[in-house]
């Protein structure tokens, strides 16, 4: 898909970034997700497979309800690197604030620089 340029996006482009996402989306996979304690944080390392999406069509995000452990976090995660031997597939890591493992959850999102996106697209897809 073509750059953006100056804030500027034509409708064909943003049409083309849509369907790529819609041919793509069924096939995204979640892989291993790790997390380990260190130092008062939580750091998180999750396994994704994009089928074909570059990992800057895409949002990865950690997110923890409000509880008594905290207020609600939604945290990108950093892509670390590809996966050596799988296609399309990439590790992605956050450090977060120390709360129970399972407070937190995964998830992706399309992502495009000019959309305020989930309100304009509703593919989201959960770590389950």
């Amino acid at each position: 898909m073509a750059p953006i340029s100056n804030g500027w996006v034509s409708a064909s482009q943003l049409l083309q970034w849509q369907q790529q996402i819609a041919q793509h989306w069924p096939r995204l996979r979640f892989g291993r997700l790790t997390s380990q304690q260190e130092d008062g944080t939580r750091v998180f390392t999750l396994d994704v497979y994009l089928d074909g999406l570059s990992p800057e069509q895409v949002m990865i995000e950690l997110v923890a309800e409000a509880s008594e452990h905290g207020g609600r976090i939604v945290q990108p995660m950093t892509l670390e690197r590809s996966l050596p031997g799988a296609e399309d597939s990439y590790l992605f890591s956050v450090s977060v604030p120390d709360r129970p493992e399972d407070h937190y959850s995964p998830r992706i999102r399309p992502h495009y620089p000019l959309l305020h996106i989930p309100l304009e697209d509703q593919h989201v897809l959960w770590y389950r």
